[in-house]
């Protein structure tokens, strides 16, 4: 009776032997999901691109589906597991993965890391890589926003800048161009924004000299002079994170600190944080030196020119100088920017009112804010395009300025869509 037993002991030894065999087969494929993926979601994804496409799905489009569908429910950790496995150079997924990437790490606060993949989506589609104008869109208001939380208003008008050309901008967008520092930047809700950030990339410097602005801004000064002199020791060459520094000393009426702190620099250069030009032309100010004063301010004015603190310190540069009507004329200026920054804040508080719009422009126009005069009109006529009274201001000052009138209504995107 050796025979049944024979089979008996063959059966097993293959059943032992096809559970061996598929626990090898099976479980590299297992170790290779995504973390927080399980295979059973990953299968049935998998069947279901097959039914709509008719093909054999690859691993990317599998992964791309799932990060998809983890983002819409709020799975950002095992969304951001399968976009990070997605190849940049994917020619169907790899910008569109970056960009929906970038969107997972803001809203998880890693704000240097979306800011990364939101520069490499920019750079794909720059390459000729596939995407939209509505991604290209969002990539821009994603980097936008970053910028503007981190106070790096320089880099942020340049982003706005491009926007404006794509006709991709909203109100608040036209205000921050048109008025970069004349809007109120140290608001709750940005200040919130930071200090998440912040918390989960304590090491970021952009993060901490944000902060350490944002807490002179509060009047907490002890507490930004400690992050920000950090900062400055870290990163000696750093002429933000030591113009935030000597602001804050400024607040503090220290002048010897802020003289200190700029002399650690090199002398003024062409291209300046608009910052450190406001900086060095106070403690010049404050030195009698109304000459160096004045080329700091201009400078600072150039690249914003409805700055009131900057019309205000080269005002006292004219007085030092001698100069009483170019200081009258500085000072009428700061003014009319006061008055443009009132209206702001109604704008802002009722959007689409028309009136404090139309008064924006009259003051922009009084002090030759030509280019900002034009940007407002059109964006009151995008708000009431029926308007022939508006119409009629937009077509006179776009005579008026033929250049920004073409620079801004041109545009051409270049999209593979």
């Amino acid at each position: 009776m050796p025979r049944p037993r024979t089979l008996l002991s063959v059966a097993i030894a293959t059943a032992v032997f096809a559970t061996v065999a598929s626990t090898v087969l099976f479980w590299p494929q297992q170790s290779n999901l995504p973390e927080g993926v399980l295979r059973q979601q990953y299968e049935r994804y998998a069947d279901r691109w097959r039914v709509e496409n008719r093909k054999e799905p690859e691993r990317t489009d599998v992964l791309a589906a799932l990060a998809d569908s983890f983002f819409l429910d709020g799975q950002l950790n095992e969304a951001l597991a399968c976009y990070e496995e997605i190849p940049s150079d994917h020619p169907v997924y790899g910008p569109s993965a970056r960009l929906e990437q970038a969107k997972v790490l803001i809203q998880l606060n890693h704000a240097g890391e979306a800011e990364r993949n939101i520069r490499t989506f920019i750079t794909l589609i720059d390459s000729g890589q596939q995407y939209t104008a509505e991604q290209a869109a969002q990539a821009l208001d994603l980097l936008r926003f970053l910028l503007e939380v981190e106070l790096r208003f320089e880099e942020r008008q340049e982003i706005l800048r491009v926007m404006h050309k794509l006709e991709v901008n909203g109100t608040f967008d036209s205000l921050a161009y048109c008025f970069p520092t004349a809007l109120r930047w140290n608001g709750q809700q940005a200040v919130l924004w930071l200090e998440n950030f912040w918390k989960e990339d304590s090491s970021n410097l952009w993060l901490r000299i944000a902060l350490g602005r944002y807490r002179t801004g509060q009047g907490r000064l002890v507490e930004a002079q400690a992050l920000l002199e950090e900062c400055c020791l870290e990163l000696p060459e750093s002429r933000w994170a030591h113009a935030a520094l000597a602001a804050c000393y400024y607040e503090k009426g220290d002048w010897k600190n802020v003289g200190d702190t700029l002399g650690r620099l090199p002398t003024r250069g062409r291209s300046e944080p608009w910052l450190l030009l406001r900086m060095r032309g106070h403690f010049h100010n404050h030195a009698g030196e109304y000459d160096e004063a004045a080329k700091c301010f201009e400078l600072a004015i150039q690249e914003d020119p409805a700055n009131a603190e900057s019309l205000r310190g080269v005002a006292m540069a004219y007085a030092g100088l001698g100069q009483p009507e170019e200081r009258r004329e500085a000072l009428r200026k700061a003014g009319v920017v006061a008055r443009i920054q009132n209206r702001l804040g109604w704008i802002q508080a009722k959007e689409g009112d028309l009136e404090p719009m139309h008064e924006i422009i009259d003051l922009c126009e009084e002090i030759e804010l030509r280019e900002q005069a034009l940007i407002m009109a059109k964006l009151a006529l995008k708000l009431e395009p029926e308007n022939q009274d508006v119409r009629s201001i937009v077509e006179r000052l776009a005579a008026a300025n033929p250049e920004k009138s073409e620079n801004l209504a041109s545009h051409s995107r270049t999209s593979n869509d």
